[in-house]
């Protein structure tokens, strides 16, 4: 069973080759009754197109995400006549939102996997946006007002994005896909079932922080305290500056460290500085190279994907501590 919803407000059904037909938006169970149903989206279909497809069953669908589906539809609707990108400097042109799929994998022991899986959405940039020092297509659009994102197209990304990071080479354990090692798997695809692709992916995160009243006004509150960061920042920048000739001139109170925690950042900055180490320690050394597989305690499969950049799975300190025996090992092969 296939449902597609159009651009034009209809749902049609493919159900056990009978004649397509589209569904009845004067029956309350409707939508109700086709909930696993495989979705689709037709071409082009805007978030504003999407919600107004399933309005009629507004109520149901609103409750089952925890959405005040009237306000926020209001809030939608209000941007038809606007074009796809806003002239708002503070937002990055977007080109469509994607709802994807997220496999969390937990490793608590040995030979014992746990699996979790939920949907998510984000907006591709029109062009990547360059962000504390790393290269970003995609971002969320919690914050953003409505006229940002309301009628750009909206994709379903059938391929599952696998969080694999308890795996560890120099543990022994292998990530669930492996894209470098012929005959394996290289992803995964999920059913998009409507219930959980639309109401929990989609109206459930749309509305994570309330109604757009809510959400304004959190918007809001977040502007004013980076805004408070930078002012510290620069504040602390102009006395370092006339101070400087100062040789036990204390440091400043806000680091680049604090604003990266402050952003949630500190982490992926660390893991993005590990993970250049680890590209150009290997850089120096061969696909094949036994030698130092053995060092490393991991097979010429494992070798060659660390030459491929698959490092997701490894710990900061795993990549650290995998650079410095490349290190060494290239150090010894040099004096020998």
């Amino acid at each position: 069973m296939q449902i597609t919803i159009q651009r034009d407000g209809r749902i049609m059904l493919e159900e056990h080759n009978e004649p397509e037909r589209f569904l009845d938006p004067a029956d309350p169970y409707a939508l109700m009754a086709v909930l696993r149903s495989h979705t689709v989206f037709e071409e082009g279909l805007t978030l504003r197109q999407l919600m107004k497809a399933i309005r009629p069953w507004r109520q149901s669908f609103g409750a089952a995400g925890w959405m005040d589906f009237d306000a926020w539809l209001s809030e939608i609707d209000r941007t038809h006549l606007t074009t796809v990108t806003t002239d708002d400097p503070d937002i990055d042109p977007l080109s469509h939102l994607e709802i994807y799929n997220v496999i969390d994998i937990h490793r608590p022991d040995a030979g014992h996997l746990e699996l979790s899986s939920h949907w998510d959405f984000h907006a591709y940039y029109e062009t990547p946006v360059e962000s504390c020092g790393t290269i970003a297509e995609t971002c969320s659009v919690s914050f953003m007002p409505a006229r940002a994102y309301a009628n750009l197209p909206i994709r379903i990304d059938y391929k599952a994005t696998v969080h694999d990071i308890q795996a560890h080479y120099l543990d022994g354990r292998r990530p669930v896909l492996r894209t470098s090692a012929p005959g394996l798997y290289d992803h995964i695809e999920t059913d998009a079932a409507f219930f959980d692709v639309v109401v929990l992916g989609l109206l459930d995160k749309i509305s994570f922080h309330g109604s757009p009243t809510d959400t304004a006004e959190r918007s809001e509150g977040l502007a004013e305290a980076l805004e408070a960061v930078r002012a510290r920042v620069e504040t602390d920048i102009s006395a370092s500056e006339e101070s400087e000739a100062c040789a036990d001139d204390a440091p400043s109170d806000v680091t680049e460290d604090d604003i990266f925690e402050f952003l949630g950042l500190g982490d992926q900055n660390a893991r993005f500085e590990a993970a250049i180490e680890l590209r150009d320690a290997l850089k120096c050394v061969g696909r094949l190279d036994a030698a130092l597989a053995g060092k490393l305690d991991i097979t010429l499969v494992g070798l060659m994907e660390l030459k491929g950049d698959i490092t997701a799975h490894l710990t900061i300190n795993a990549m650290r501590r995998t650079t410095e025996i490349i290190r060494q090992h290239i150090a010894e092969a040099n004096n020998a």
